[in-house]
């Protein structure tokens, strides 16, 4: 068996695009560490901190590169599962009582998961994370629901289905992500048949 000296980042990254022309990327912070503490690795990655700042990113060295990956994934899945599944964007999202709570008790999942994985988030992670969509643009989408709207192979499995199934495997109940998982599956699959049709 081989191992790797490797490295993980998280990113927010947005962008304006029309037609095949990105009109405007926006600046965000991206943390970058490492998945194997490593020597070698951790000699690297100043050299990879500045390949990013020279490329105008603004990147950060996160002290616990699995608790921000952790922490993305409290925000991204049940925003872009519950966004795909109602149609609508973030701001009719979140002033629905309903949805609102189903974001809540999604992200509830995801701590309690993250917790049997061995990684500890903040006790008042989902509180900051809630505080962070209600500031969001009320017409914003997210990239995973826009891609199921318009019929194109999306990140589900990747994003609420990991969290299914992770869940499986440790023992902690999953029903909203399981719920959104379940109901999407359909639809995101069209497009993957579509291709395996024509190939």
């Amino acid at each position: 068996m081989t191992f790797l000296d490797l490295f993980i980042a998280v990113a927010a990254v947005s962008a304006i695009v029309a037609g095949h022309r990105l009109g405007f990327l926006a600046r965000a912070i991206s943390w970058a560490g490492l998945a194997l503490g490593l020597a070698l690795a951790a000699l690297a990655l100043p050299r990879i901190l500045e390949a990013f700042s020279d490329a105008g990113v603004d990147t950060k060295v996160s002290p616990d590169i699995q608790s921000s990956l952790w922490q993305k994934l409290l925000f991204i899945a049940p925003v872009s599962g519950l966004g795909a599944l109602t149609r609508v964007p973030v701001g009719e999202l979140r002033s629905s009582p309903e949805t609102y709570s189903m974001l809540h008790d999604a992200m509830e999942e995801i701590v309690a998961l993250a917790a049997a994985c061995g990684v500890s988030l903040a006790d008042d992670a989902i509180d900051k994370t809630l505080r962070f969509v209600d500031g969001l643009p009320v017409d914003m989408t997210s990239s995973m629901q826009r891609d199921i709207m318009d019929g194109r192979p999306s990140e589900l499995e990747a994003l609420n289905g990991a969290v299914v199934r992770l869940g499986r495997q440790t023992g902690v109940p999953t029903p909203v992500n399981g719920f959104i998982y379940a109901a999407l599956t359909p639809m995101e699959a069209r497009p993957r048949r579509s291709a395996a049709d024509t190939d």
